[in-house]
């Protein structure tokens, strides 16, 4: 019973070697969502995703997030 619990382990540590995680992800060149879309930064182009060459910024696209500036807070004062 020993020898082939150890043979059943043996067998199973043979095969984890051939899994490996996906540390050096690289989006360039993967295929495109079902809706033609890429992540940030990427564009469809023949159903593959090409650097854009832009870096995305996580800012607001220039765009104010208050849809009504005269009822915007003041900004914090700035310290000198």
């Amino acid at each position: 019973m020993r020898a082939q619990r150890l043979l059943w382990m043996i067998a199973m540590l043979s095969l984890l070697p051939g899994c490996s995680l996906l540390v050096d992800f690289d989006p360039e060149g993967q295929p495109c969502d079902a809706k033609n879309q890429c992540l940030p930064g990427y564009q469809c182009v023949n159903n593959a995703c090409v650097s854009t060459g832009a870096k995305p910024d996580g800012g607001t696209g220039g765009t104010s997030l208050c849809e009504d500036p005269a009822h915007c807070p003041e900004p914090p004062p700035q310290a000198r």
